[in-house]
């Protein structure tokens, strides 16, 4: 079996900066212990990054944690990363092509923000990889608007994804 976790967003951006989303904070340990596993497993990690502002895509060794916008406890695994999508947009046509060549068995998909981009790139998923099994994890995903935050969730399970 085949399996990629896509860590989305999981940026500075939305979890203290301008946007603060709330329970992101609390998320970064359970996204990490994700990527542990998913390394331990010698599954594919991809993450996927919002352009909306200028970022580099090499890091200074120094510098760790900073490159590309992303908390320390994230960003210090982008070397384990199969792919990074810099994107600028919702979800990553990229991304979506990688899944398919790659044929993915099982993709999980967790970070930011539920009810924009994590049901962006988890419907593109599905669409590239219709038979596979598609999840999100619900305590590894956030909004800055409850209600939408559980619309989404609703949404994508009703289009065949997995919500855990």
């Amino acid at each position: 079996m085949k399996k990629a976790l896509v860590v989305v967003d999981f940026q500075v951006k939305y979890i203290g900066d301008c946007l603060g989303i709330k329970p992101a904070e609390k998320m970064k340990n359970r996204v990490t212990e994700k990527i542990n596993k998913c390394i331990a497993e010698n599954a594919d990690l991809f993450f996927t990054l919002d352009s909306g502002v200028a970022y580099t895509v090499t890091a200074e060794p120094d510098r760790e944690g900073e490159f590309l916008g992303a908390p320390q406890e994230v960003s210090r695994y982008f070397s384990y990363a199969r792919r990074i999508f810099e994107k600028a947009s919702y979800g990553s046509l990229e991304l979506a092509d990688c899944l398919r060549v790659g044929e993915y068995d099982n993709v999980e998909i967790v970070g930011l923000v539920s009810n924009i981009c994590v049901i962006s790139n988890a419907v593109l998923a599905k669409t590239a990889l219709p038979q596979a099994r598609i999840v999100v994890d619900s305590s590894c995903t956030a909004s800055g608007n409850a209600r939408l935050h559980k619309k989404a969730l609703a949404v994508m399970k009703g289009l065949e994804i997995e919500i855990i």
